[in-house]
């Protein structure tokens, strides 16, 4: 389960099934994870959630800001293949792969809303915010070429979206 947090509202969260690329990768041990917008959130989060609930499951979770998941991802599956994880395409096309099923998941939620309708402002946040972190991580580069043309296609989704509900 990937839980994407934004903004300073620890309380909003949106849950991402991405489990079937969880249990192919074996990266992690079936444990919450929490993805927040930038690194300077994940500090702050941290002390936040020991005042949400000493049962909470949260307590339990790890926490990364987007471009630290991304990096632990790397270093894990360097562990298990370090020939694999040197290969820039077969790495591109895994974080590809996450990113996608955060990003369909969050445009999947503005679905629900009818053009008249205006959709939480927290969806469209976070849908921002992953961008923002993805460029930064180094998308801008061959972004029209090889497994980034698919995710080009999402982005291309989004923006419709956003021109539709004129946000």
């Amino acid at each position: 389960m990937i839980t994407l947090f934004h903004g300073n509202n620890f309380q909003a969260r949106y849950s991402i099934l991405v489990d079937s690329i969880l249990e192919e990768t074996e990266l992690f041990n079936q444990k919450t994870i929490i993805i927040l917008p930038s690194n300077r959130w994940e500090k702050s989060f941290k002390s936040e959630m020991l005042h949400i609930s000493k049962s909470s499951a949260l307590i339990d979770a790890q926490v990364f800001s987007y471009s630290t998941f991304i990096g632990q991802t790397y270093s894990k599956l360097s562990l298990f293949d370090s020939e694999l994880a040197r290969k820039r395409e077969i790495s591109s096309f895994f974080k590809l792969l996450i990113v996608r099923k955060i990003l369909n998941e969050l445009v999947l939620q503005l679905s629900f809303y009818t053009f008249e309708e205006t959709p939480p402002e927290g969806i469209i946040k976070s849908i921002l915010s992953v961008i923002e972190e993805l460029i930064k991580n180094g998308f801008d580069s061959d972004f029209h070429t090889g497994p980034i043309t698919g995710f080009y296609r999402v982005l291309t989704d989004i923006e419709l979206c956003a021109f539709n509900f004129t946000l």
